[in-house]
């Protein structure tokens, strides 16, 4: 249960640079390969390593942009690899967003590391950024980071669907490589719309006086007894109220790290839906996120 092919794409920001960590720590320590992607941005310049203090480029030409650019790459290399892991490094023009979809579908990536804002420079979530882009199209998971500071509490937003479980594994996966907790969290809406809860709303007969709180603590407890061992510390929580805004509140006094969710888990539509519980959270979370696609054969 490892992330074998890592795509993490740098530009030589500060803010880009944060993802380098996290992306190392849950490369394999055996086998494993980690691809640098890096889109040049022609214009006068600061490139930044890890670590280091930032170092600024004039623009001359497109070709010593891009020789600025290799020498940034292969010093993280030489800084970083180490034993049993592959850093691969590419170097390539075009829409960023479009690029990091079409280096991760060419490398079969198990996960996309990334900074929020580390092409944009904006302060919150932009519908229509280069994060939001390739998180609304990526083949594989993505978790986008916001700080240097270490993920030590994960939380993971479930609504009882099967779309919203797909988020289970790559978020325990991540927990368990960066030694954090992690805290399941269903809130209960209150409309009974979700999956789960109109098909206890129906065993039940269909009162509307029917309270499924003991269901959804079942439910979690299902989850998590399905989890393999040794595994991250997990605890369960069921909240009530508006789902997004509930979610955000919870982060925030919680001193949550990083919010894992499925794109998808409750409207079950092929596109996001702006105004949506996903498109909510990652315009306002001030948290990093990891977020899942499922399957098409799950949206249909």
């Amino acid at each position: 249960m490892m992330f074998r092919k890592i795509l993490l794409p740098l530009n030589g920001s500060v803010l880009s640079g944060h993802a380098l960590e996290p992306a190392l720590k849950l490369a394999p320590t055996n086998g494993g390969q980690l691809t640098i992607l890096t889109i040049p941005e022609y214009r006068d310049l600061i490139i930044t390593e890890p670590g280091h203090e930032g170092v600024s480029y004039k623009f001359e030409s497109e070709q010593k942009t891009r020789e600025a650019f290799a020498s940034y790459q292969e010093s993280i290399c030489t800084a970083w690899g180490r034993a049993g892991l592959t850093i691969r490094t590419r170097l390539l023009d075009g829409d960023p967003a479009s690029l990091i979809i079409d280096t991760a579908i060419a490398e079969e990536s198990a996960l996309i590391v990334m900074a929020t804002h580390g092409y944009s420079g904006l302060r919150r979530w932009r519908l229509g950024s280069v994060t939001e882009k390739v998180l609304e199209a990526a083949p594989c998971p993505v978790l986008a980071v916001r700080s240097a500071e270490p993920i030590q509490h994960l939380l993971l937003t479930l609504d009882g669907s099967t779309i919203a479980e797909q988020a289970v594994e790559p978020a325990i996966k991540v927990a368990r490589q960066l030694h954090a907790r992690v805290t399941m969290l269903i809130v209960r809406a209150a409309a009974y719309q979700d999956e789960r809860t109109l098909a206890l709303l129906a065993a039940a007969g269909g009162s509307a006086h029917y309270d499924p709180e003991d269901e959804y603590h079942r439910y979690l407890e299902e989850l998590r007894g399905q989890l393999s061992q040794p595994g991250p510390e997990v605890c369960l929580e069921v909240a009530r109220g508006p789902v997004a805004e509930t979610i955000l509140d919870y982060a925030k006094a919680r001193q949550v790290d990083l919010i894992a969710m499925a794109t998808h888990g409750r409207s079950g539509l092929r596109r996001w839906i702006y105004g949506s519980v996903t498109a909510k959270v990652l315009r306002e979370a001030e948290c990093g996120m990891l977020v899942v696609r499922p399957p098409a054969d799950l949206l249909h």
